[in-house]
């Protein structure tokens, strides 16, 4: 397996986040309950399908997603929606690089495959 097959450590972080579908004017809460450079994994109320893009807004920045996966809606714990980061503009890839301790430069390594 090469080195960029891995997939990015996740921090368990947790962080209050504001998703918004791009094709409603409403938005639900959620919290982050892991992060990492190329997606996060969030505890909400609302169930959402795989493919869903979602604008998600997080104290100190904020990107677009697409669910990957997600869990039973009938969960005791609420919704858990695994995320792949879309897009992210260079101030956000900074602010979530500062976030989980990435040195200066690496951030710019990390981008492949975010728009």
């Amino acid at each position: 397996m090469y080195a960029l097959d891995l997939p990015a450590p996740r921090y368990a972080i947790e962080l209050a986040v504001t998703l918004f579908p791009p094709d409603s004017g409403d938005c639900f809460p959620g919290t982050s309950l892991n992060l990492s450079e190329t997606g996060v994994l969030i505890r909400t109320a609302r169930w959402e399908p795989p493919g869903a893009v979602l604008n998600l807004k997080f104290p100190t920045f904020g990107c677009a997603a697409a669910v990957v996966w997600n869990s039973d809606p009938k969960g005791e714990v609420g919704v858990l929606l695994g995320m792949r980061f879309v897009s992210l503009r260079d101030e956000d890839l900074m602010a979530l690089a500062l976030m989980l301790g990435i040195p200066g430069e690496h951030h710019k390594v990390s981008t492949a495959g975010i728009s």
